[in-house]
């Protein structure tokens, strides 16, 4: 991304970032209440199921997919969840690229991981960096609604 794209980019957020955060945290079946509170927790999306196949690899300390990241509960899922990016996930092309960001869905990791909408070979706006989108997509058997329930959650500020 060039210096000027990066301003105008940076410009935009700013400038829209408050009324996409007030859109998405708001109206029915975006993860808030009529008066726009928020209700979209990470224990809310563990208990439709919306991580349901990510326990298959994700589980315990020692997961074969070798990130440390545990999805055997919301309690555990949590801290892993708004960590940087592990190994092998490419750490050294995705430094400093958080697998959650709160009310960013368009940074979250998670995201490009999980949706190929999000996905990119610069994720984030950094270089050569592209969440594993494809290994990902064969094992998935996510509920219909699971991008918009994870999206509404991130969104909200990504409470436990």
């Amino acid at each position: 991304m060039t210096k000027n794209t990066t301003t105008q980019w940076m410009v935009g957020l700013t400038v829209a970032g408050p009324l996409l955060i007030l859109a998405a945290c708001s109206g029915a079946g975006s993860g808030s209440t009529s008066d726009g509170s928020c209700t979209t927790t990470l224990r809310t999306l563990f208990s439709n199921n919306n991580f349901i196949t990510c326990v298959n690899c994700h589980q315990g300390s020692g997961s074969s997919s070798q990130t440390n990241l545990d999805m055997t509960s919301a309690d555990t899922a949590y801290n892993g969840l708004l960590a940087t990016v592990q190994s092998p996930s490419n750490p050294s092309q995705c430094a400093n690229v958080k697998r959650v960001v709160p009310q960013h869905p368009e940074l979250s990791y998670l995201m490009g991981i999980l949706f190929a909408d999000y996905n990119s070979s610069n994720f984030g706006g950094v270089s050569n960096c592209q969440p594993p989108y494809a290994s990902h997509s064969q094992s998935l058997n996510l509920p219909p609604n699971a991008e918009a329930d994870i999206k509404a959650w991130i969104n909200c500020g990504a409470n436990q």
